[in-house]
């Protein structure tokens, strides 16, 4: 059942499901491009950051989003998986440290999906080639197939 979904601002939006065990809360977020100074990038964590004041100790969670990063290539811990790509960039660290702050795992970098074309970004001139969108959740989440099931199904 769907607890709550109000919006936060222009970029991020989250919803709240009541689950049978634990809730589930799913925050979307796009971060700011290159184009916008540090600072602005700093805003939106900070925004995001209240968000997740509405995360309990035992609510499941998962934040997924544009992020305009790079982390790193290759497994680092239980954080990111051995099929990250890249080398890590500044906005990259800011989401690595964001993430060693929460406990979060990025889980579409553990996964060897579409190896083929893995990528999430291509410069408009074909030049370069970046995964800049995640999915992290928590790392200990906990959840039943079935409770997924469901929730596929509410959305």
């Amino acid at each position: 059942m769907i607890q709550n979904y109000p919006p936060h601002n222009d970029r991020i939006m989250f919803i709240k499901l009541r689950t049978d065990e634990n809730d589930l809360l799913i925050i979307k977020t796009y971060m700011s491009t290159s184009g916008y100074k540090d600072e602005e990038v700093q805003e939106v964590y900070e925004q995001l950051e209240e968000v997740m004041e509405n995360v309990r100790k035992n609510d499941n969670l998962i934040i997924l989003g544009d992020w305009n990063a790079v982390v790193v290539k290759g497994q680092e811990g239980d954080a990111v998986g051995k099929y990250g790509l890249g080398v890590i960039s500044n906005r990259g660290q800011r989401l690595t440290d964001f993430r060693n702050e929460r406990e979060l795992t990025i889980t579409n970098t553990i996964f060897n999906n579409n190896r083929e074309s893995p990528y999430t970004w291509v410069k408009p001139d074909g030049t370069a080639r970046y995964q800049i969108d995640y999915i992290m959740a928590k790392k200990n989440i906990k959840y039943k197939y079935n409770q997924v099931q469901r929730t596929r199904e509410l959305i």
